[in-house]
């Protein structure tokens, strides 16, 4: 699930899982985006490439992993989305990914690398992590909500502070 980007790493991807194709696996890239037709064109038909979605919860229930290849991702919603649906997840070392390191449970790989993401893919297929179970109420709406409602306070008690001392 992305939205094909060059930031995205998805060249990197589809060059990884090409250049050893794993026994017994299919990569499949879902989304759109303005690199999506020359992706489409550089993917054999073996990968499968259906699009943008507007369920894609009903395509994560039917994976048994999640990989991100990104180059950049600030946060990465789609962790979450992964999480959530029990993926098992394999990433990049991007900003996104490092929040989330915890939770992936795995050395994260080297941004852009086509080598590292190979070696990833291979060692990811090989171990076939079974789906789980996150704990995600950190990132629940209620403790997101506390989270800056805090900080707002925080800051306006600082603020406050800092005019009273002046």
């Amino acid at each position: 699930m992305c939205r094909a980007e060059k930031s995205k790493g998805l060249d990197v991807l589809i060059d990884a899982y090409l250049s050893n194709p794993p026994t017994n696996s299919c990569l499949v890239i879902v989304g759109g985006g303005r690199e999506w037709k020359a992706l489409r064109k550089k993917a054999p038909a073996k990968i499968l490439m259906p699009g943008f979605v507007n369920r894609p919860q009903d395509w994560f229930s039917a994976f048994d992993g999640y990989v991100s290849a990104a180059r950049y991702e600030p946060f990465g919603l789609v962790f979450l989305e992964a999480f959530a649906a029990g993926l098992p997840v394999l990433s990049t070392a991007s900003e996104g990914a490092q929040i989330f390191q915890a939770l992936i449970g795995r050395p994260l790989l080297k941004c852009g690398d086509r080598h590292s993401m190979t070696e990833g893919l291979q060692q990811f297929l090989s171990e076939r992590p079974a789906k789980r179970t996150y704990d995600l109420s950190d990132f629940n709406y209620e403790n997101q909500v506390n989270r800056v409602e805090a900080f707002y306070k925080k800051q306006w008690t600082r603020q406050r502070s800092n005019s009273l001392n002046e």
